[in-house]
């Protein structure tokens, strides 16, 4: 069964409130600033969110219906790029969130 868009969103939705539960509002928000450095351009406000929304969609195509012919070489590729500079991005903001949690711990 092919996941419907409304679930997708929903996925996206649940990711950025997941940060919202440890104390991170809007992380999209935050790490745009440095995704646009490691990207190598400026991006609109959405297109972080809209970007994990797109390739969250194109997996459950594949995933359900092993038809990955309407994904070009390309999209793969800027999609691993988005991923990795994404994952860092997370890593460094979580690693910091938990740094200041630890000092105000210690206070």
């Amino acid at each position: 069964m092919l996941f419907q868009r409304r679930e997708v969103i929903q996925i996206v939705a649940q990711f950025k409130e997941k940060f919202k539960d440890i104390g991170i509002t809007d992380i999209f928000k935050e790490i745009k600033p440095g995704f646009e450095k490691k990207f190598g351009q400026p991006v609109a406000d959405i297109f972080i969110a809209s970007k994990l929304d797109e390739i969250v969609r194109n997996r459950h195509v594949v995933a359900h219906t092993a038809d990955a012919l309407n994904l070009t070489r390309k999209q793969l590729n800027e999609s691993i790029k988005f991923l990795l500079i994404l994952a860092d991005l997370f890593d460094k903001r979580i690693k910091e969130h938990v740094k200041l949690l630890l000092v105000s711990a210690k206070k």
